[in-house]
C-alpha cells in the first residue's frame, strides 16, 4: 500500500483563533513542545503562527521594558501577527512532494488541508520519525 500524508500527519491538531493573544500561543507552544500553530475559524485554516513569529514579537515588544513584553503580548491577537500566506497539503498527497515543498519554501510544517478544513499536520519531526521506521524496517 502506498504510504500518503494521512499516514504521516498528526490529526489532533493544536489550533488558535485569530482573536487568541499571542500570550496563549507562547503557553500552547511551550507545554506541547511544538513549533507550529495553526490558526483557524470556523474548522477552516486562515493563518500560522510559528515559533519565530512568537521571538519576533517578542523582541519588538521587549524595546527598553520587559514588562512591557508581556503586556504587548497578551494585547496582541494571533491574527495580527499569524502568516496568511500558508502553503498546505492533501491527506492524499505523496509524502515525497510535500517534502520537497517544505524544502523547496523553507517550512517547517504544511497544515493539511480537505474539503477547505484543516485534518492535521505534517512537520520535520513526522518525517524524521517516518525516516527512522523505514530504517528499522529494512
Amino acid at each position: 500500500m502506498k504510504t500518503t500524508i494521512r499516514d504521516l500527519m498528526t490529526s489532533a491538531v493544536t489550533t488558535l483563533a485569530p482573536e487568541d493573544d499571542l500570550m496563549k500561543a507562547d503557553a500552547i507552544m511551550q507545554r506541547g513542545r511544538f513549533r507550529h500553530l495553526p490558526v483557524v475559524r470556523g474548522g477552516e485554516l486562515v493563518g500560522l503562527i510559528t515559533h519565530r513569529d512568537l521571538l519576533r514579537a517578542q523582541i519588538e515588544a521587549l524595546g527598553n521594558d520587559t514588562s512591557e513584553a508581556c503586556t504587548t503580548l497578551v494585547a496582541l491577537p494571533a491574527g495580527e501577527r499569524m502568516r496568511t500566506n500558508v502553503l498546505t497539503t492533501t491527506p492524499d498527497a505523496s509524502p515525497a512532494v510535500a517534502a520537497r515543498q517544505m524544502l523547496q519554501n523553507r517550512v517547517g510544517c504544511l497544515p493539511v488541508v480537505e474539503n477547505g478544513k484543516l485534518v492535521g499536520i505534517v512537520s520535520e519531526a513526522d518525517f524524521v520519525k517516518w525516516a527512522l521506521d523505514a530504517m528499522d524496517d529494512a
